[in-house]
Formats: C-alpha cells, structure tokens, sequence
C-alpha cells in the first residue's frame, strides 16, 4: 500500500487504481450467480458449500 504523498501518484504517465482494478463484469456475474444459488438453495432447506455444518445443524 503506498501512501496519499507517495511520488507515483503525482506522475502524469501513472494510472493507480485499487486492488479491484482487475475485477471484469463475467468475474462479478459469476460471483453473483454463486452466491444467489447458494441463497436459494438454504431458502429450500438444502444448504450448500457450508463452512461450518454444525451451525446448521443447531436450528
């Protein structure tokens, strides 16, 4: 991490940008269908990629 004053943030021929810098919309898309899946599946009862099974199992 470089700080607010570092002499590359000055340059003109530098472009900074955060570390998501690389995230394209397909990554974001994919993530999201994951995630959406994974919601719908616990709504149905069916829970899946569960990283810790005895919390679910306590309800």
């Amino acid at each position: 991490m470089i700080g607010a004053d570092h002499p590359l943030l000055k340059m003109n021929n530098v472009t900074c940008t955060p570390h998501l810098g690389y995230v394209t919309r397909e990554g974001y898309e994919e993530y999201y269908a994951v995630v959406v899946d994974d919601i719908l599946a616990f709504a149905a009862g069916k829970p899946q990629n569960v990283l810790n099974p005895q919390a679910i199992a306590k309800q």
